[in-house]
């Protein structure tokens, strides 16, 4: 349901230092946020992925904003309006005063560094300016906004001698059909605003870039230029869809969470923070750093079922870069090999906090917390097990998997016959901030002596077994393959313990037992995988009952964990569909983001993962057809992602499932488990296929880059 999302008051959110509730639009790299600071009055506020200040200090580092173009109008001064197409993501203010109602359409062209405003008068008659200003701050920057001949040249650097190194950006604008900022503009007239920005980390001279693409515009190569984007937009919509006839907000917030991962991500460009290219300020929160405790994560795990693999490319270079710094840290604090990652880093190896005690101390840096690089490799895996890419596996996944295994190789403790995870705090640990923040004091709780935290339990289980899987498609036999093994068998198992009279997870096996905040009570279900619909039915129950007793439907922290962990746990489809509605409606804001006042993209994930996981399962190795959903609510899905490489595409219609089709990419083995017993028939090219079954799961072979379509008889009797 590809709607255009509609306004109806101005936003009181643009700008921000956290998630702006205004239109949104971008092009994978710069970010558009449609603001009206006063009627007949339109800002547009431009971010930019590698807009980064690189001076590491805690005060200092993180995203910029860059400035915002303001077109005014005081004819039009009045009502207001205004849409965001998901179609097309373009954003559109409409303004509506006693003399002229003004269309200001606004779209940041996908492949390029242009933006296009269409200011068009719909009624009557205005003067129409174009300005533009800058974001600032007191520190070190240099800018400067100079106006001459009818153009507007920024400028916004951050190139002094503190820096890790120089951030240059630069924009100009032009008014292309006239010679002036400012001019009239009768009922059916248009006037085109271009804008060019570029940073030096797009190549050199990036001044000389922005001057160079105003100059070559041409209605041909405009044309050209935006037709290339409407063709990425189709093309990326094709991917996957959806449709589900009686959850109509549910469905708008799946496709409006792909779209702005899909406005905040590209192939070659930086990875988005926190608040994505939507930096409408030099304050963001938290620097707008990629937090690697869940909230860098957690954006990308819908893209991987919903079929948006390539714009996950960018996920893995900042972890990359920044690994000789985890090298470096592992050796000098804790005597290992392998990568100890504090919670926030940046781009190009950034250390976005340098926060020290009084005697130099920077333990504050990693809140205790020992499995920030295992955490991150949470979306490595999912990218290998959804494409089964060697070549990805082989030059992004395994190095980096193997480095964070030797650290825990080293790490671990060999105690009574099993390997213990010591001094490693599931939430972080506030005493760490003693002497660094006047709110921690010797009263703070001291978390730093836990032992055996769920989370990290569950993603060492992960990370060995990601390890072993990927080694073996590579055909490789590294001397460290044995530990693996031997850590996966002797690994200590999930603490337990009696609450309410009934078996639940305990948090760490010596330490904190529960917390009624956050979800990390069931991350080792979801995202790290250790549970689901086919364990063994005394670890189900006990992951159920945990879940049922955390009971965090509503979370500052839990949105994008909670939901996919009740969908893999088999929660009745009605109380998900419930809690998600209400969650939407109380936290949803008209531009598709869902906010709780933390963090900003990682909440793109919940809806899509959520909604993939109830119509599809695989990360157990069967594919399960609608394993979570009612069979009387109607529901499709097309190009779903599954674990081995498979793209599933399913109905269900008056309680029946229609005809599958799964498209194999690699040619592995399918297995496969419809909602209800009834005997199939796989068919490839029109011609049956052998195929058998095993316990209700169907098994057949496959080719690479085949369709499979799969007949089912009538239902049986379970």
């Amino acid at each position: 349901m590809l709607d255009t999302l509609c306004f109806d008051a101005p936003p009181v959110l643009t700008p921000c230092n956290k998630v702006p509730d205004g239109p949104l639009a971008g092009n994978g790299d710069i970010g558009l946020a449609l603001g009206c600071p006063q009627p007949g009055e339109v800002h547009l506020y431009l971010g930019k992925n590698d807009l980064w200040n690189s001076y590491s200090h805690w005060e200092t580092p993180g995203m910029r904003g860059f400035g915002a173009l303001a077109v005014r109008c005081p004819q039009a001064a009045g009502g207001y309006r205004a849409e965001q197409s998901l179609q097309d993501a373009s954003v559109t203010a409409i303004l509506t005063g006693p003399e002229a109602e003004l269309s200001v359409r606004s779209t940041a062209l996908r492949g390029s560094h242009l933006i296009l405003q269409e200011i068009t008068c719909r009624k009557g008659k205005g003067r129409v300016s174009v300005d533009f200003f800058l974001t600032t701050r007191a520190e070190d920057v240099r800018t400067a906004v100079e106006k001459q001949d009818g153009t507007i040249r920024a400028y916004k650097c951050y190139d002094t001698p503190k820096q890790e190194w120089p951030l240059r950006a630069y924009s100009r604008t032009r008014v292309l059909n006239h010679n002036s900022l400012e001019f009239p503009l009768a009922e059916g007239e248009t006037a085109l605003a271009a804008t060019a920005l570029f940073t030096n980390q797009d190549g050199a001279s990036p001044e000389a870039r922005c001057e160079n693409l105003l100059a070559a515009l041409t209605p041909e190569t405009l044309e050209k230029m935006e037709a290339r984007h409407r063709q990425w937009w189709r093309d990326f919509w094709a991917e996957s869809h959806v449709k589900l006839p009686s959850e109509p907000l549910i469905e708008r917030y799946w496709y409006a969470s792909q779209y702005l991962m899909a406005c905040c991500c590209e192939k070659g460009k930086f990875a988005p923070g926190i608040f994505g290219n939507w930096v409408t300020t030099d304050y963001p929160a938290w620097g707008g750093d990629y937090h690697l405790n869940y909230n860098y994560e957690a954006p990308w795990w819908g893209l991987y079922s919903s079929n948006h693999i390539a714009l996950t490319e960018p996920y893995d270079r900042p972890l990359l870069d920044y690994m000789p710094r985890s090298q470096k840290a592992a050796r000098e604090k804790l005597g290992c090999r392998g990568l100890y990652t504090l919670v926030g880093i940046g781009p190009k190896g950034l250390r976005t906090a340098a926060l020290t005690d009084k005697e130099g101390n920077d333990d504050v840096n990693y809140w205790g917390q020992r499995s920030n690089a295992a955490y991150a490799a949470v979306n490595m895996l999912m990218r290998f097990y959804a494409t089964y890419d060697e070549d990805y596996a082989r030059t992004t996944a395994y190095p980096y998997l193997e480095e964070t295994a030797r650290f825990w190789l080293d790490y671990l403790s060999w105690e009574d016959g099993r390997y213990v995870v010591r001094d490693d705090c599931i939430h972080e640990n506030q005493k760490a901030a003693l002497g660094v923040f006047d709110w921690c004091d010797e009263n703070t709780p001291d978390d730093s002596g836990h032992c055996n935290p769920l989370i990290t339990l569950g993603l060492l289980r992960m990370l060995f077994q990601g390890l072993l899987d990927i080694s073996e498609v590579l055909g490789l036999e590294p001397e460290e393959k044995p530990q693996w093994v031997h850590v996966l068998n002797h690994l200590s198992s999930f603490p337990t313990m009696e609450r309410n009279g009934r078996r639940v997870f305990r948090y760490t096996g010596e330490g904190t037992d529960w917390n009624g905040n956050n979800s990390l009570g069931i991350q080792h279900i979801f995202p790290a995988g250790c549970v689901g619909l086919g364990s063994p039915p005394e670890l189900l129950e006990i992951a159920r009952e945990t879940f049922r007793q955390m009971d965090r439907w509503d979370d500052y922290n839990a949105f994008p964990t909670y939901f996919p962990a009740a969908a893999r746990l088999g929660v009745p489809p009605e109380t998900i569909l419930r809690h998600l509605n209400e969650q939407l409606q109380a936290h949803g804001y008209p531009n598709g983001f869902v906010f709780y006042g933390g963090g900003g993209i990682e909440c793109c994930s919940a809806v899509p993962v959520t909604v993939n996981e109830m119509l599809l399962q695989s990360h157990e190795g069967v594919l399960r057809l609608f394993p979570v959903w009612d069979r009387n609510r109607d529901a499709a899905f097309r190009r779903l992602r599954a674990c081995g490489a498979f793209l599933v595409s399913a109905s269900l219609s008056g309680g029946r499932l229609g005809a599958v089709e799964i498209f194999s990419e690699k040619g592995r083995t399918c297995r496969l488990q419809p909602p209800y017993r009834t005997p199939i028939q796989v068919r490839q090219d029109g011609q049956e296929i052998p195929h058998r079954e095993e316990d209700g799961i169907f098994v057949f072979e496959t080719q690479p880059n085949q369709t499979y379509e799969i007949i089912l008889g009538k239902e049986a009797n379970l």
